[in-house]
């Protein structure tokens, strides 16, 4: 709640993403504690009450939308300007999609999105450019970020490829956090938002650090058999 009232203290929409019902309503209520409107909108409300709750997060009269297993995909509120991450999830297009939600530019009126006609240009017709992601969760640090190339395959990645590309704890290997002012981004020397420097102490790839742990067993054992 303070991260989202430090970014927008008056104005500003966002979508919350959480596990459960239950959860759903925890947030909603930490957000009205906060003074931030905020509604639940899960798989079984029903067409006219979302409507209605679209509706009023569209006209601003709602700042938080807290969604349970629904808005993912095929939900389009480009207006928003944030989405807070408060659901682990091992799916990657998961996060994406959760992700998008936020990233959508506004376009003007007249301007046809699917056939990108009616304009000699994408407009953006609220001047929004950007959007913020708060996650709570490391989604980001274990998926990476939206503006990676992510590869897709209908084969699955086979475990020496994923051990090579992320570190022990399950973090990917071609994002960073910066340790200064939090942000996630793609793997660098220094941080882009706020130019701190990493330290040069590498992250291990998995499949290294398990290399390194058979070595070290069986150094033990040759060691235990000679004794």
């Amino acid at each position: 709640m303070a991260t989202f009232l430090e970014l927008f203290p008056i104005k500003g929409r966002g979508v919350t993403f959480t596990c459960s019902v239950a959860h759903g309503e925890q947030v909603v209520a930490a957000y009205l504690a906060a003074g931030v409107s905020a509604e639940t909108l899960t798989g079984e409300t029903l067409d006219d009450e979302r409507e209605a709750i679209i509706e009023r997060i569209g006209q601003e009269k709602t700042r938080q939308l807290v969604v349970i297993d629904c808005a993912s995909e095929g939900f389009d509120l480009p207006e928003l300007e944030c989405a807070t991450l408060l659901r682990p999830s091992a799916s990657l297009t998961l996060v994406l999609q959760q992700i998008a939600r936020a990233i959508r530019p506004v376009y003007a009126k007249g301007f046809d999105l699917e056939t990108r006609e009616g304009r000699h240009a994408a407009i953006q017709a609220s001047g929004k450019t950007h959007a913020k992601i708060i996650d709570c969760v490391s989604n980001t640090l274990c998926h990476g970020i939206p503006e990676l190339d992510h590869k897709w395959s209908l084969e699955s990645q086979d475990r020496k490829a994923r051990a090579a590309s992320k570190t022990e704890d399950g973090e990917t290997l071609a994002v960073r956090q910066c340790l200064e002012c939090y942000a996630i981004h793609p793997s660098a020397p220094e941080c882009p938002q706020c130019g701190h420097e990493h330290p040069v102490k590498s992250r291990i790839p998995k499949a290294r650090a398990e290399e390194l742990r058979e070595l070290e067993k069986s150094e033990r054992e040759r060691l235990h058999r000679e004794s």
